[in-house]
């Protein structure tokens, strides 16, 4: 009983010790995460009158997750693909139109909520995110779904609130998908 106190005890100093070496910070402020580079894993630039990405993101070479929600985005470059290890990307409510064809590049993609934005089709190029996993689509204008989406192997949610889908095309997505779940809520 001992032993197992002292080897608990040995393990939660072990654990308090070095989380704080591998501790996500979240940064705000852009500035702030180019100071930090190799310890930047998430920004958010979330309501900041951002008109376009910064090109400063691609020299954060370890971030994973880049919110730009609620700015006035139109565009993405194509060199999207240079953020590698991105695997969450967040632009909901902007002013996107068509859909941001260098996000397809974006092979570390897992999930990509461009909700809110006046877009109303996917191109057949999403196809190119293989380890695309959550597609959040609420609030846009998205008329249908390209067959080239049943060929994204990880993909488990597609989330469709406020979307003026017809049944038909609901039940023909659901029929294309058969292992997706669709969130209408």
């Amino acid at each position: 009983m001992i032993m197992n106190r002292k080897f608990i005890l040995i393990l939660f100093i072990f654990i308090i010790g070095f989380g704080s070496v591998t501790a996500q910070k979240d940064f705000r402020d852009l500035s702030e995460a180019l100071e930090n580079k190799t310890t930047a894993e998430v920004l958010l630039l979330i309501n900041i009158n951002l008109t376009e990405l910064p090109q400063e993101i691609f020299s954060l070479p370890n971030l994973k997750t880049l919110n730009m929600g609620n700015n006035l985005i139109t565009t993405l470059p194509e060199n999207m693909s240079d953020l590698g290890k991105v695997e969450n990307i967040v632009l909901w409510k902007n002013k996107f139109t068509t859909f941001p064809i260098g996000l397809c590049n974006m092979k570390s993609l897992k999930q990509l909520d461009i909700s809110d934005n006046p877009i109303s089709i996917l191109p057949p190029e999403i196809n190119r995110l293989q380890n695309l996993e959550k597609l959040v689509l609420s609030g846009t204008k998205i008329e249908s779904l390209p067959n080239e989406i049943a060929e994204l192997p990880k993909l488990k949610y597609i989330y469709l609130r406020d979307v003026n889908l017809p049944t038909a095309k609901i039940r023909k997505m659901q029929q294309l998908l058969p292992n997706v779940e669709f969130i209408f809520e």
